[in-house]
């Protein structure tokens, strides 16, 4: 059973979201590197390897968003994370805000599901 069956399905679905925070890290030829400074995140009881192997860990927490949302004015289109004020990506915005552009990814993932697709992107304003 694939992501969108068990997602649409009323008791083979464990989907839990998977969000990174990265900032963008200036390269030689002036473009912009994302993931090399990251904070993730899982909204599940415990902490998740994504992609398996690879090092990256998203760390448990009770975190949840608004959902997507998809109308003709893409500017204010609302997409609102939350996650307790004690989480280090939270505590960089707790005194003045950060000065580079933080891109968030979220990714929605069935527990039994080796994929996680991209649900949502874009960055924090």
């Amino acid at each position: 059973m694939g992501f969108d069956e068990k997602e649409r399905s009323n008791h083979g679905s464990q989907v839990v979201s998977l969000y990174e925070f990265s900032v963008g890290t200036m390269q030689s030829d002036g473009t912009l590197l994302y993931g090399k400074v990251a904070w993730r995140y899982a909204s599940c009881d415990s902490d998740i390897e994504y992609p398996e192997n690879s090092g990256k860990i998203y760390v448990s927490t009770p975190a949840d968003d608004s959902g997507a949302a998809i109308t003709d004015d893409s500017v204010n289109d609302g997409f609102v994370i939350t996650l307790p004020a004690s989480s280090e990506i939270a505590q960089l915005f707790a005194g003045d805000p950060p000065s580079s552009l933080i891109r968030v990814t979220v990714r929605r993932k069935d527990l039994s599901d080796p994929e996680a697709p991209i649900y949502w992107t874009g960055f924090i304003t």
